[in-house]
C-alpha cells in the first residue's frame, strides 16, 4: 500500500508539472484564444469580423516586428533594451534623408534609403553583440546604455520635432496602402515572422542559438562559437 501511496504522489507531481509545463509553453495563446471567444461572444456583430482583425494587426504591426527582432536575443538569454530606440532612428533618419532630398525621389531612392537605414541598425547592433559578447559587459547594462544614448542624440538632431512634410508617396506606401485588402505592414510582419521561423527552426545557426540560450557552457565545449552569435 506504502509503495502505491508513493506511485500516486509521484504520478500527481508529474502531472501538476506537466500542467504547470503547458500554462508555460502554451498559456499566452490559450488567453488570447480566451480572449477573442469572450469579446465575439460580448460584440459578435463588431469583434470577429476581418475587417477588425485586420485593424489589431495593423495597429500591433510595429511592435510586432520589434518584438520578433528582440526574440533573436531572447533565444540567446540575453536583453536589447535598445531595441525601441533603435525602431525610433531608423524611422527618424529615414524620413529626414527623404525629408530633405530636393529632388523628386523615386523608388530606387527609397530603396536605397531603407537599405542603408537597416545597415546603420545592424552596425549598431554589432556593436552591441562585440560589448557584449567579448568585453563582458552586462547585456541589460549596456543595451540600456546605447538606448539612452541613441535616444538623446535624436532629440538633439531632430530638436524634439517630428518630420511631417516632404516625405514621398513612395515611402509613405509602406505603411499606409494596402495589398489585396490586407495593410502594407501586417504584410511585412508575417513574412518577417515566416523568415524568423524558417531560421530559428530549420537552420544550423538557429538551432546553435537555441543551444546557447538552453545551457550557454554546454554549447561552447560542444563547439559552438558562442560570443559570434551576440554580434
Amino acid at each position: 500500500m506504502a509503495v502505491d501511496g508513493g506511485s500516486t504522489e509521484i504520478a500527481q507531481a508529474r502531472k501538476r508539472v506537466d500542467i504547470v509545463s503547458f500554462l508555460a509553453k502554451y498559456g499566452v495563446v490559450l488567453s488570447l484564444a480566451i480572449l477573442i471567444i469572450v469579446f465575439s461572444a460580448a460584440r459578435p456583430d463588431v469583434f470577429p469580423t476581418i475587417g477588425n482583425f485586420l485593424s489589431i494587426m495593423n495597429q500591433i504591426s510595429i511592435l510586432g516586428m520589434i518584438a520578433l527582432g528582440l526574440t533573436v536575443c531572447l533565444v540567446m538569454g540575453l536583453f536589447d533594451l535598445s531595441i525601441g530606440a533603435m525602431a525610433t532612428l531608423g524611422g527618424y533618419a529615414a524620413a529626414r534623408v527623404l525629408a530633405q532630398d530636393l529632388s523628386d525621389p523615386g523608388a530606387i531612392d527609397v530603396v536605397w534609403v531603407v537599405v542603408l537605414v537597416l545597415s546603420m541598425a545592424a552596425v549598431i547592433g554589432m556593436l552591441n553583440g562585440v560589448l557584449v559578447s567579448y568585453l563582458g559587459i552586462s547585456a541589460f547594462i549596456e543595451t540600456l546604455a546605447a538606448g539612452s544614448i541613441i535616444t538623446g542624440a535624436i532629440l538633439g538632431v531632430s530638436a524634439s520635432r517630428t518630420v511631417l512634410r516632404g516625405i514621398p508617396s513612395e515611402f509613405l506606401v509602406i505603411g499606409q496602402e494596402k495589398l489585396i485588402g490586407i495593410p502594407n505592414p501586417v504584410i511585412i510582419m508575417l513574412g518577417v515572422a515566416f523568415v524568423l521561423w524558417v531560421f530559428l527552426e530549420h537552420t544550423q545557426p538557429g538551432r546553435s542559438m537555441y543551444a546557447i540560450g538552453g545551457n550557454r557552457e554546454a554549447a561552447r565545449l560542444a563547439g559552438i562559437a558562442v560570443k559570434r552569435y551576440a554580434l
